[in-house]
């Protein structure tokens, strides 16, 4: 997808944090970048996500999970968590990539501990509360995709 790396190159080019026009844009970029993904996961459109090389694919999990624990912006993560969620949802089982279950596993449990023990994760914030609920959704959508391996039902 030229357009994901465009973006992640745009996302991964250093800028100065005093330059306020710059972190605005940054910012911006982020948020649209999350939005997108979100919107082809939240309408089923994962043969985008499927269709392109396993590399890219894994460049796009490591900036939802990184968006995830280390944006101080709850709706961020609130959105990262949300997508992960659906990719457990049609992934999980192993069946299309073997590999994400070893993501499950080693990348996104652990971020669904880290992100609210961060510093700046305040429950008293109702994004943050919010995120709080997708990082829920997420660990429920792991269970029910990984049970059956490890429970004999």
């Amino acid at each position: 997808m030229p357009v994901v790396e465009s973006i992640m190159k745009h996302l991964n080019t250093p800028f100065d944090p005093n330059d306020k026009e710059a972190l605005q844009d940054h910012t911006s970029l982020q948020r649209c970048y999350y939005l997108f993904l979100i919107s082809m996961a939240t309408n089923g459109v994962y043969d985008v996500f499927e269709s392109q090389r396993t590399s890219l694919v894994e460049q796009i999990l490591v900036s939802l999970i990184q968006g995830a624990t280390n944006s101080q912006d709850h709706t961020i993560q609130k959105n990262c968590f949300g997508v992960l969620k659906r990719l457990v949802e049609v992934w999980g089982s192993g069946k299309k990539f073997a590999w994400f279950v070893d993501v499950i596993y080693k990348h996104l449990i652990p971020a669904c501990f880290e992100a609210p023990l961060r510093q700046g994760f305040d429950m008293n914030d109702g994004h943050a509360f919010l995120a709080l609920g997708e990082i829920c959704g997420l660990f429920l959508s792991v269970a029910n995709q990984r049970v059956s391996v490890h429970v004999d039902i």
